[in-house]
């Protein structure tokens, strides 16, 4: 790999590894060397966040179902 300003700027954004570095990386070099891996760490990175929320959600719904069941069977051996 040359020491290109392309090159450095890629080397950072794979360095910080994030959304908003990949972004970066693309607006300075929209047709640059590594713009599919950006654009395919962006990709990978919004799913996992995605997966992550989907996993909380199911979690919460769960715990919540999981307390109401509870409250009910207090509830029926009260009465």
């Amino acid at each position: 790999m040359s020491d290109s300003k392309e090159d450095r700027s890629w080397e950072f954004a794979a360095g910080i590894d994030t959304v908003s570095a990949y972004r970066g990386y693309l607006q300075k070099h929209p047709r640059g060397e590594h713009r599919r891996e950006a654009r395919r760490r962006i990709v990978r990175k919004r799913l996992r966040i995605a997966l992550f929320v989907v996993s909380f959600i199911a979690a919460l719904a769960l715990v919540v179902a999981l307390a109401f069941a509870a409250l009910r069977g207090v509830a029926n051996s009260m009465s």
